[in-house]
């Protein structure tokens, strides 16, 4: 994970954590260019949970992973499928 990325991940766990204190977090990667975040959730608290990993998994997607700048995922030769 790189340090561009930083922000959002202490934001999101800031936001997981008001939602959810003491929750679990089972794996958090970069997986083609993106960012993926699985949270152990007792029953009931899936849909809000669920709502704020999408967000920051899309703010991710148009962040550079190195420095935080604006980005986009990028692609073999910049084509789509390349």
């Amino acid at each position: 994970m790189g340090p561009g990325w930083r922000h959002l991940l202490e934001r999101l766990h800031e936001q997981i954590r008001t939602v959810l204190p003491g929750y679990r977090l089972l794996d958090l990667k970069e997986k083609l260019g993106g960012l993926r975040v699985y949270v152990g959730w007792p029953t009931g608290s899936g849909d809000i949970l669920r709502t704020l990993i999408a967000a920051a998994e899309a703010e991710a997607e148009r962040t550079c992973e190195f420095c935080g700048a604006p980005g986009r995922i990028r692609t073999r030769d910049d084509r789509p499928r390349g």
